[in-house]
């Protein structure tokens, strides 16, 4: 019996794949895979199977945590609403799972969506 594909294998060929949009002979040949097995894997992987949103790997929201207002750089961490926070994100898949949630929490009047996307 063969060995499964590990998951970031996996997580790697769907995210190729909707990032390049290169056919499955492509995929398969960079990760060493038949195309068949590539066609399945984003399938299976991929967030337009099950929720219906082609080219789609997962969701992305942030939330405001409130806080008690710091001693130093208030305004840092002050709102649009006018109360102090910071702005935690995080990504799900088709199922609801958190599948990424930086541990890295931002001051709000620091623009929270470039910050989002400067994760790592």
């Amino acid at each position: 019996m063969r060995e499964p594909i590990a998951l970031e294998r996996r997580v790697a060929v769907t995210i190729w794949r909707l990032a390049t949009n290169v056919e499955y002979r492509t995929l398969g040949e960079l990760f060493g895979l038949g195309c068949s097995t590539v066609g399945k894997i984003v399938l299976e992987t991929g967030f337009d199977a099950k929720s219906g949103f082609p080219k789609v790997a997962g969701a992305i929201d942030g939330t405001h945590i409130p806080i008690i207002r710091p001693q130093g750089n208030a305004t840092d961490y002050l709102n649009c609403k006018g109360y102090h926070s910071l702005v935690m994100q995080a990504v799900v898949d088709f199922l609801r799972c958190i599948k990424d949630c930086p541990t890295q929490l931002w001051a709000t009047s620091s623009h929270s969506v470039s910050n989002c996307l400067h994760c790592g």
